[in-house]
């Protein structure tokens, strides 16, 4: 039988942890999530309920549209978790000590790993603003024009940056005064607030992009038309191609106004390249138009609607419970999080462990809804 950490239990021990979990989220918690209630395992896919949407039509309307949303499908991939030990001068501690000294940076771990996880998804979106070095106020002006242009709705829109972004913005005084008089804390807690049509924060885990080295001597070709729903476009050169093309790099296509995001890596061979990205193909491409690949190796802030991207979380089994550990499964039915808490004695060490894990996928739901911020 698996040994309590007196006056607390596993339980205990879940409810605490996956309060914590969501403090340290950032990025995660601006996001649409997803929750399956069937316990699952790592590598299988699940459906989820995409926000759906209506389309007026002129009076009077003889049919209704179905009020479910559509669904997504998520695979399940990223399976991951800490775990720590407690000896029995820690089986002395507080509640609160606990927290703070095992199950806050337990909590902070895990979260890192989900936060880089999702904010890879920044690879698939087509879309980017090249700002001012420093930042200015128009580069703000600018990603939210990209977000209308694209009808993205308004509310709830969320700008995620990256510490130099930030410092760029803290520092700008006329963007500091507009805030002062409803909300001092801009100054004294360097929270900027709602600003443009943003929830603005700053995120250290941004990512910064590497990309690809493709190239070509006389000019980037489309090389056959490019169906609409396909996944891959094909390029050449008259002379020659060469290089690399890097997921989360660009194309851009002459008379085209959807821009797309390489998905996978991919080498040009035999003076071409086949490149999968993000979207589908939304109209037919034309053989021979012009493409521009944007490489830009820069830090990668996002503005986007909540909805462009989604975590999908399952519980795990909890199969073993009460035969040598003690296991929970938590979720918040606000957030949509997911934990296991699995606790359980060492004899060999007199030592009791204690487990987090938590199980989780991504999607782009909407690639057309987020805008990339290239750093300096």
């Amino acid at each position: 039988m698996a040994n309590n950490i007196s006056p607390y239990d596993h339980i205990w021990y879940a409810n605490r942890a996956i309060q914590r979990l969501e403090k340290a989220l950032k990025f995660t918690k601006t996001v649409f999530r997803a929750y399956d209630s069937e316990p699952r395992k790592q590598g299988q896919t699940i459906d989820i309920r995409k926000p759906g949407g209506f389309t007026a039509a002129a009076m009077p309307i003889t049919t209704a549209a179905d009020i479910d949303p559509s669904t997504v499908s998520v695979t399940l991939d990223q399976w991951y978790g800490v775990a720590f030990k407690i000896g029995d001068k820690e089986e002395a501690y507080t509640g609160e000590r606990i927290v703070t000294e095992s199950i806050d940076p337990a909590m902070q771990a895990l979260a890192q790993k989900i936060e880089d996880d999702m904010l890879s998804m920044y690879k698939s979106v087509p879309w980017y603003f090249t700002g001012a070095n420093p930042a200015v106020l128009n580069d703000l002006i600018q990603l939210r024009k990209t977000l209308n242009d694209n009808n993205v709705p308004q509310e709830g829109r969320v700008l995620q940056m990256t510490s130099e972004r930030e410092a760029d913005l803290l520092a700008i005084t006329n963007f500091l005064n507009a805030n002062e008089g409803s909300n001092p804390a801009t100054q004294r807690e360097g929270s900027l607030g709602r600003k443009f049509g943003f929830d603005l924060f700053d995120n250290q885990s941004m990512p910064t992009h590497t990309a690809g080295t493709l190239a070509g001597t006389a000019g980037i070709l489309t090389n056959g038309i490019s169906a609409v729903h396909a996944t891959t476009i094909n390029v050449d050169d008259a002379t020659a191609l060469s290089g690399t093309i890097k997921a989360g790099d660009i194309l851009e296509i002459a008379g085209v106004a959807q821009k797309y995001a390489c998905t996978a890596d991919t080498t040009a061979a035999a003076n071409a390249a086949a490149i999968p990205v993000h979207p589908q193909v939304q109209v037919a491409i034309p053989d021979g138009a012009a493409v521009t690949v944007v490489t830009n190796s820069k830090s990668q802030s996002l503005a986007y609607h909540p909805e462009a991207f989604a975590l999908a979380m399952a519980p795990l089994s909890m199969r073993g419970n009460g035969k040598g550990a003690q296991i929970a499964t938590v979720r918040d039915p606000r957030t949509n999080l997911a934990l296991r808490t699995t606790m359980w004695y060492e004899p060999k060490d007199a030592e009791s462990w204690v487990r987090f894990d938590a199980l989780w996928g991504k999607v782009v739901l909407d690639p057309n809804r987020a805008v990339r911020w290239f750093g300096v």
